[in-house]
């Protein structure tokens, strides 16, 4: 599979990437992270993907390790966390490098994008006939469906964005937190334990792996029945 559209959105407009303006899949993800990293507005940034660890992923990733030697991956359990990606840039007659971060929104509001558009009350996530671009062969069948695809795409950005500033500011009115370097919701519920509910004064232990297999051992699966009502 190859990625054949794809949209930046930054809250004030739109970016478009379409796979017959450029020679490969390959060609156009790399004039989109062109563009990120020669922006000096999203310098330190993060730019949200839902389904990074699951999708997404993959096809920066490859991108990445082709295209350039300054990035990082943070992985647990196989799944991608985060990415960053950092460029050097000429300024003042020195070189300072510009970085942008790439995190899951999917393992910080674990539900489908639908749902989370339901949920928060924004803008609503639009439909597309995926068979149409599974049935594409020539440059004729992709730009029969540029104009809906992208489209769907921008709705798509739409109400991650309008997601995110929700919660966003939800959650720092709630507990100060900003939810911006917080990869997944473990940890955004420990950084807010840490800051509102633990003290100055309180530490949270950290067992040695001798003590943590002892402990482990312990534990065992739940004896569980089930029962038929009857009258």
């Amino acid at each position: 599979s190859e990625v054949i559209s794809a949209v930046i959105y930054d809250g004030v407009e739109y970016k478009t990437y379409f796979i017959n303006d450029y020679q490969s899949s390959s060609h156009m993800l790399v004039s989109l992270i062109d563009d990120l990293l020669n922006n000096h507005k999203y310098d330190g940034k993060t730019i949200f993907f839902h389904n990074l660890s699951g999708f997404d992923g993959a096809f920066i990733l490859k991108i990445m390790a082709e295209n350039s030697n300054k990035f990082q991956i943070c992985m647990k359990d196989s799944k991608i966390i985060s990415l960053s990606i950092a460029r050097a840039h000429a300024i003042a007659g020195k070189n300072v490098d510009l970085q942008i971060n790439f995190n899951d929104s999917l393992l910080l509001l674990p539900a489908s994008l639908k749902a989370l558009g339901n949920a928060f009350g924004t803008a609503l996530k639009g439909d597309f006939d995926h068979n149409k671009s599974n049935k594409c062969t020539t440059y004729q069948d992709f730009e029969a469906i540029r104009y809906e695809l992208l489209e769907y795409n921008k709705q798509d950005c739409l109400v991650l964005y309008q997601v995110l500033v929700k919660f966003s500011k939800l959650i720092f009115d709630m507990f100060s937190v900003d939810i911006m370097n917080i990869p997944t919701v473990s940890s955004l519920a420990l950084t807010i334990y840490k800051t509102k509910f633990m003290g100055k004064k309180a530490r949270i232990p950290i067992t040695d792996t001798k003590l943590y297999n002892k402990l482990c051992s312990a534990y065992t699966g739940g004896a569980v029945d089930v029962f038929v009502p009857r009258n």
